[in-house]
């Protein structure tokens, strides 16, 4: 029974909410009694109820309370078992910056405090935590999303195959949007009713080709390349991933640097790690030449986008948001006054710029957008918990303007709209300019096919890729090899 995150029978036990001076002002009172109602008709059948701190000195409802309420409560209305979970509407589905199990901590003191049956729930991704949750007290662990991004997870952890678990990075996208129903970003395997996968098609740039034996190259390590090639290596195909940069993951791995997202370094790792297991090859820091890609029978280009630096005349120093990324925590101290200038969307390049510049100890930031408003392009809960995290820091949002030139300690300024001219001081620009495909020219040997995945088709999200990198193995797949 749901007696948590904010919904009315939560509201009945929060000290913040409930300022009833009737029987009601009694905080489990409702709540006993629903229980009871319930018991009455179903009998002895098991009954959980489902409670949730909320984080927060003043919220009504904390730890405190409920190691108070719940003893109360069982006392007046027995239940079968708890189930103790955080947060309200918007961040009881926690984000990537949410590292670990926010209730990990607390489950000694829950278990004194209740001599029913306890379940803990949210944030459980690891075999480390889950035991650590059950030697401090701990009958149960609620997990979802790992069971999204990897149905096989409780099996793999029985069988000591841990390592073989495809992550779920907390990203909080393809699980909440229900557009048109619930998916995962990093799991291609996850389709829609009526579909085996999540649906993806390759980009063909030669005919099929139906002659040539041999081995696959694929050309780029990010997610797209490598889930092609590990989806290729499970069904025996021999398989080869260049890349000229030095690690692994492309955008992902960019991505993972910025703070608050290092989620998205798990699915990097563990793509990297079920190649090696697999015994893929995988060159980095090299691009091969002709002569070496004309030994391969298929090649697979995936090597994502290039993003476009912003022309914005002037003196101010100036860095992409993919450079930015790169290096801020070592830009910043010298550049303490941060300007951002998104591209309008209020996706993760232009809010993770602001979070870095944040998390290296910029004394103001300023967020520059043609847009109506910041990162308007995130799901809700993402949003909602961006905002719990930037309440109170230096951060200031110019709307519906955009950059004309830059001076040596600050920008211009003129709005969409009105054409209305002001400045800002800065140090430093960071523009989010658009991302374009990298495709390099291949000539194809006789009899050579080419397909291409990813962002170097056209630059979407990481699901995008991921599901493409597999189609892409798929087709490889029905050619003879």
């Amino acid at each position: 029974m749901h007696a948590g995150h904010g919904y009315l029978l939560a509201q009945f036990l929060s000290r913040a909410n409930n300022t009833r001076t009737d029987e009601y002002g009694d905080r489990i009172a409702l709540l006993a009694q629903v229980i009871a109602a319930i018991r009455s008709e179903i009998g002895e059948l098991p009954l959980g109820v489902r409670v949730s701190v909320e984080p927060g000195e003043d919220s009504g409802l904390g730890l405190d309370d409920l190691t108070e309420l719940l003893p109360r409560l069982a006392a007046a209305s027995p239940f079968t078992y708890a189930n103790v979970t955080t947060g309200v509407r918007n961040t009881y589905v926690p984000g990537m910056a949410t590292t670990g199990p926010p209730l990990l901590e607390s489950v000694a003191r829950l278990r004194a405090a209740l001599a029913l049956p306890l379940l803990v729930s949210q944030g459980f991704r690891s075999v480390t935590d889950i035991e650590g949750a059950l030697s401090s007290g701990a009958d149960l662990v609620g997990m979802a999303r790992p069971f999204i991004a990897d149905p096989d997870f409780a099996r793999k952890v029985v069988a000591g195959a841990e390592r073989s678990v495809r992550p779920c990075t907390g990203c909080n996208e393809g699980c909440r949007t229900f557009e048109p129903t619930g998916s995962c970003s990093v799991n291609p395997e996850l389709g829609p009713p009526g579909a085996q996968f999540r649906p993806a098609v390759p980009l063909r740039l030669t005919p099929v080709r139906l002659d040539r034996p041999g081995s696959v190259a694929v050309l780029g390590a990010g997610p797209a390349g490598m889930e092609c090639a590990l989806t290729l290596a499970r069904t025996g195909v021999e398989v080869v991933v260049f890349d000229t940069a030095r690690d692994v993951g492309g955008q992902a791995r960019l991505a993972a640097r910025a703070a608050h997202r290092s989620g998205w370094q798990k699915i990097v790792d563990h793509q990297r790690d079920q190649l090696a297991d697999l015994g893929v090859r995988v060159l980095l820091g090299t691009a091969p030449t002709p002569a070496e890609l004309a030994r391969f029978s298929r090649i697979v280009l995936a090597t994502g986008a290039r993003e476009v630096a912003v022309p914005v005349p002037g003196d101010l120093r100036t860095l992409t948001s993919t450079d930015f990324l790169h290096q801020y925590a070592d830009v910043v101290p010298d550049a303490p006054r941060i300007a951002v200038l998104d591209d309008g969307f209020g996706w993760w390049q232009g809010v993770s710029a602001v979070e870095s510049a944040l998390a290296a100890g910029a004394r103001e930031v300023t967020v520059i957008t043609p847009g109506h408003g910041f990162a308007i392009g995130l799901s809700p809960e993402n949003r909602t918990q961006l905002m719990n995290r930037l309440a109170g820091a230096p951060l200031r949002v110019v709307v519906m303007n955009t950059v004309t030139a830059t001076t040596a300690d600050g920008l211009r300024l003129r709005h969409v709209l009105d054409g209305h001219e002001s400045t800002v001081a800065a140090d430093l620009l960071v523009t989010v300019g658009e991302r374009l495909p990298y495709r390099p020219d291949i000539m194809p040997a006789d009899g050579q096919s080419v397909l291409a995945v990813g962002d170097c088709v056209v630059p979407r999200r990481i699901a995008h890729a991921i599901a493409e990198g597999r189609a892409g193995a798929e087709a490889v797949g029905a050619e003879p090899l």
